[in-house]
């Protein structure tokens, strides 16, 4: 989970986009929010619902939950629609941690089949009892820090420089509009 690198991001294309199109204000809190969804829905899937899913890149790492997401806010409000964009712009970054053949069979799931092996959820392996299960998991997605390369680490900074871009744009528009 590359959380500053998420954030970062998809809060600096969010405010690009508004520049070109005007849109009503955008919930900053939101966008952040909506741009870790794939991975807050995985996750909980991963370590509590799925004991078979090989890892925690699952449903939720798909263009088409992206694409649900953007419909099912698009039809409550018309201006959310930007919002759903953070979930698709999640599994776009997250491109360079797999190789780009099974990020692609991940990412369209389940345009080439809806085999849930594609997502890593294999139904013969075997289970833990849950309170095992929900330890080994939680190991195990901690672990994934501490065995960072570079590409994350340089991925993180990238999203950490656009977050102090981001805020110091915006600290310094907000103290002109003050009288």
């Amino acid at each position: 989970m590359l959380v500053m690198s998420h954030i970062g991001y998809t809060l600096g294309i969010t405010s690009q986009v508004q520049k070109v199109i005007p849109n009503k204000p955008i919930n900053q809190l939101t966008v952040a929010v909506m741009s870790l969804l794939p991975d807050i829905v995985d996750r909980m899937l991963f370590v509590f619902v799925l004991p078979f899913a090989e890892s925690g890149r699952l449903f939720a790492h798909t263009i088409l939950f992206g694409v649900i997401i953007c419909i099912a806010l698009t039809t409550i409000s018309r201006h959310w629609w930007i919002y759903g964009l953070a979930p698709i712009l999640h599994v776009i970054l997250d491109t360079p941690m797999e190789s780009p053949l099974s990020w692609m069979k991940r990412a369209s799931w389940p345009i080439f089949g809806a085999d849930l092996q594609i997502l890593g959820v294999d139904f013969k392996a075997k289970s833990l009892d849950i309170p095992d299960q929900i330890t080994t998991r939680i190991t195990d997605l901690t672990n994934a820090y501490f065995e960072a390369s570079w590409w994350y680490l340089s991925l993180e900074l990238g999203g950490i420089l656009i977050l102090i871009f981001f805020f110091l744009t915006r600290s310094r528009s907000c103290s002109q509009e003050k009288p």
